[in-house]
């Protein structure tokens, strides 16, 4: 396990749903590392081959509001395959094109349907690797960018 200062943590940016995806990579506390990245990736199946090379091995879900008077924000890691992030992303879109649908057609929503939300960015991370190693299993994609 890494050091809770050196988990490298990349941003996924959703521009085009999957088809589109800005990787950018975070800041850590160590000092000395290197440069940031970031990456521009196409599909689902870049997407998945980026994480694996880069060692991610875990999703960040927040919450809470930030801005509000008291400014509490929760953080959760869980655990979780590269596969397994591609696979939850691909169904949370086709939900929301489900949603679309029905809402075209007249359907009626259910309540669960209309709090499902596409997100807009996600943080996975990498515990078992360095940040600078994952830094360095990313360049190809970077240099691509």
């Amino acid at each position: 396990m890494v050091s809770l200062k050196d988990i490298f943590r990349i941003r996924l940016i959703f521009l085009d749903r999957l088809d589109l995806v800005e990787a950018v990579a975070e800041p850590t506390i160590v000092s000395g590392a290197p440069e940031s990245a970031t990456a521009i990736l196409r599909g689902a199946d870049e997407l998945e081959e980026f994480l694996i090379a880069a060692g991610i091995d875990s999703y960040l879900v927040t919450s809470g509001d930030p801005l509000s008077f008291h400014g509490t924000v929760s953080y959760t890691l869980h655990r979780a395959e590269p596969k397994f992030i591609v696979q939850n992303l691909k169904r949370r879109f086709e939900d929301e094109d489900a949603v679309q649908l029905k809402i075209i057609s007249g359907e009626r929503i259910g309540d669960s349907e209309w709090s499902a939300k596409v997100p807009v960015s996600i943080t996975v991370s990498a515990q078992s690797v360095t940040s600078s190693e994952s830094l360095g299993r990313v360049r190809p994609w970077n240099e691509k960018a």
